[in-house]
């Protein structure tokens, strides 16, 4: 035909749909004004403008499909075509190039698909850090750590959870250390940037959003240290708490029992009955359960074992899993004890943190008499002078009866009572 246009391509189409005999193969009408342009009506019928073309320098007749009769009105088919034409005599392969386009946004596309958000990227780094032995020990990280990482990148997945992780910008992570407490902002900065880096090595992100950013400065070393009276004042507005019907039981019992045992919190919100002998008046705690990685026993002194037989009681007599409930969850309540730290600090006018219980029951015990490597003991410190060498080997056997004796000492101090008198008889009783 002369020239392709929308009344002769309907003609054509028309032929063919009522032909006698359907083609068994394609048919090419050819355009007469432009030299390889031209219409191809399939077997099936169907119908799509092409063109013929040969590049620079090749002998070799290449045909590409510029779309189909319903996309394109001719006019449009022809200028491809021209365009086509015209980048090949100049070594410019469009279709190649149109190809590859499509073939990136298809990429792209599938890639945005694949793409974790900040919560999914939270769960897939914490399961891998788990899992991931330490280049100097070779020991993989303990429950404790895992969860302070969980509880570092909290708010970090509180604000910016359903968020793509590759998107996360500076302004960002500058939002969540303006929402995190000015002692522990040095520590998010860092989870954030450990994040990040597994995130790059995974392939997930390709840059970070920390490089523009200053890491916050150290927070100042912590020297106070509660007195027995300051101690004394904060368990009695956690008690006021509990009786006004604004906390749970298990949230007064869980800042008592930091205060009574100076065991880290994290360690407190892994207590377990299966861990405990209230018989002996002992927790002991597994390797996994505490900062050192080591097993660790803790005594309990009288008040400590009184609330935890009242709690053993009131929960059926188990004989395991958690002591300390989360009050929503029910599960650890690490993050809790933080906010009802806050709580506590507004009611009571004392500047203090959780952690700083276990410097309140080192100085009241040293005060009474208590040998270093006793308190230090009782506190589990995994790298103290006191802790190496023989007594390192000899200290669980030796020091037993002086870390009990160094409780009492403690909560003699705590309730104002003289050193020894608050024990009183314990009827037998076991969680395990």
């Amino acid at each position: 035909m002369a020239r392709l246009t929308k009344t002769g391509i309907a003609k054509l189409l028309a032929a063919a749909a009522v032909a006698t005999a359907a083609p068994s193969t394609s048919t090419i009408h050819w355009d007469d004004e432009l030299g390889g342009f031209g219409l191809r009506i399939y077997a099936s019928g169907a119908a799509a403008y092409v063109v013929d073309y040969r590049l620079k320098g090749s002998r070799r007749k290449r045909r590409v499909v510029l779309g189909k009769v319903a996309q394109l009105t001719p006019q449009m088919a022809r200028e491809r075509a021209k365009q086509t034409k015209d980048a090949a005599r100049n070594g410019a392969d469009l279709d190649q190039e149109l190809r590859a386009d499509v073939k990136r946004r298809e990429l792209e596309e599938q890639r945005k698909a694949d793409a974790m958000t900040v919560r999914q990227a939270v769960a897939a780094y914490l399961e891998a850090f788990e899992a991931t032995p330490s280049k100097r020990g070779g020991r993989r990280p303990a429950s404790s750590s895992l969860r302070q990482a969980g509880v570092w990148l909290r708010r970090l997945v509180e604000l910016h959870g359903d968020d793509r992780l590759e998107n996360l910008a500076p302004t960002d992570v500058e939002a969540v250390l303006a929402a995190t407490p000015q002692p522990s902002r040095r520590n998010v900065f860092g989870a954030i940037q450990r994040l990040v880096a597994w995130a790059r090595r995974q392939g997930v992100m390709d840059t970070s959003p920390l490089e523009r950013i200053d890491p916050p400065a150290r927070p100042a070393a912590r020297d106070r240290t509660p007195s027995p009276s300051e101690v004394r004042a904060i368990l009695k507005a956690a008690d006021d708490y509990l009786a006004s019907g604004r906390w749970h039981e298990t949230q007064r019992d869980g800042i008592w029992l930091l205060a009574l045992t100076a065991q880290r919190r994290g360690e407190v919100a892994a207590m377990a009955w299966e861990d405990l002998d209230l018989v002996a008046a002992e927790w002991r705690q597994p390797g996994t359960k505490n900062k050192t990685g080591k097993p660790h026993v803790a005594p309990l002194g009288a008040e400590a074992c009184r609330l935890l037989t009242r709690r053993w009681e009131a929960a059926g007599r188990p004989s395991e899993g958690l002591v300390l409930r989360g009050v929503r969850h029910g599960g650890r309540m690490d993050a809790n004890l933080s906010d009802l730290q806050g709580t506590l600090r507004e009611v009571t006018g004392i500047t203090f943190r959780l952690h700083d219980f276990r410097r309140a029951v080192v100085s009241a015990m040293a005060e009474r008499g208590v040998d270093f490597a006793v308190a230090d003991a009782i506190l589990n410190h995994a790298a103290s002078e006191s802790r190496g060498g023989m007594i390192a080997v000899y200290q669980h056997a030796e020091l037993k009866p002086a870390k009990r004796r160094a409780i009492e000492l403690w909560e003699g101090a705590l309730f104002d009572e003289r050193p020894g008198t608050n024990v009183v008889p314990l009827r037998a009783v076991s969680a395990s």
